[in-house]
């Protein structure tokens, strides 16, 4: 149970010391294939997603002369909208990429999240709207390039008479988005915590046990 005492920003200063790798378990944790894979196994994915993240990044940066991802998305041809839907199919949603070129923030969320000033003074409402563009922007790169290979590692589900069924990971595309939104921006936290951090607003509970998921990841590691 949720102690009432505790507020966003004690769990925004908290999840902002946390490393790549504990938001990388933490990832692979919502993906529907984890058990499918050993623990070297994901070690290995988010040290190669967090490295196509940064890679990317550090492209963008040099073709593109800026780290604007307003200015990005525009000279990719994007649309960028914003919108006060706050739900998809019964699912609450932050941001969305829509092919080929129509990327949607959400309004709501960023404004409930940071309505007290406290957490306003740790993230600012812009930051987390860039760190979501930028997220979104590497989706929309994935979707152009097959050759970043986060968006279709693949596992075996069966096999059956020398056939195999293979089912697409979700967590390489989603870590490698982030480390590249945080590297683009220049930020000191993982865009993931906007995860946690967002859906705050609508369901303190599980936001709470998500945010105990990360830290006990990180703690975990540090031994």
């Amino acid at each position: 149970m949720i102690d009432d005492d505790i507020q966003l920003a004690d769990i925004i200063r908290e999840l902002s010391g946390v490393d790549d790798v504990s938001w990388g378990l933490y990832q692979f944790s919502r993906d529907r294939y984890r058990d499918r894979l050993s623990q070297e196994e994901k070690a290995d994915l988010i040290a190669s997603s967090n490295e196509a993240g940064r890679r990317e990044a550090m492209r963008m940066k040099e073709e593109m002369g800026t780290t604007d991802p307003y200015q990005i998305a525009q000279k990719l041809g994007l649309r960028i909208s914003f919108s006060d839907m706050k739900q998809q199919r019964g699912r609450i949603v932050f941001a969305t990429f829509e092919h080929p070129d129509k990327v949607t923030l959400m309004n709501e969320p960023v404004e409930l999240a940071l309505s007290a000033d406290d957490a306003r003074a740790l993230v600012d409402p812009e930051e987390a709207r860039r760190l979501m563009v930028a997220h979104e922007i590497y989706h929309v790169l994935e979707d152009r390039d097959p050759s970043l290979h986060t968006s279709d590692r693949k596992v075996v589900i069966w096999k059956l008479f020398g056939k195999e069924h293979l089912g697409t990971l979700q967590a390489p595309s989603e870590i490698a988005a982030a480390t590249f939104s945080r590297e683009l921006n220049g930020a000191s936290f993982s865009p993931l915590m906007l995860d946690i951090m967002l859906y705050w607003s609508y369901d303190r509970d599980s936001a709470y046990g998500l945010y105990q998921e990360v830290v006990r990841y990180y703690k975990e590691k540090q031994h």
